[in-house]
């Protein structure tokens, strides 16, 4: 039997209709994917940058915030 035209360019409508939306959710995975790389190289980078700083002998490499004066506090000698 053989498909008429109709027929076919519904099934091809169709198959474009889902490559469409496969492509898209592809673009959008590519994406994340993206996002996720360059999230991890910046924490590489700036875990790096404190290694060299702390290397250096520095004492300011991050901030260290000051403790609560309020609660429990324990004895100083």
């Amino acid at each position: 039997m053989a498909e008429t035209d109709e027929a076919k360019r519904l099934r091809e409508a169709a198959q474009d209709a889902h490559r469409d939306r496969v492509n898209k959710i592809a673009a959008v995975g590519l994406f994340v994917l993206l996002l996720i790389v360059f999230g991890v190289v910046k924490l590489f980078v700036d875990h790096e940058n404190l290694q060299k700083c702390v290397d250096s002998g520095r004492k300011d490499c991050f901030n260290l915030d000051q403790p609560p004066r309020e609660g429990v506090r324990l004895p100083v000698r």
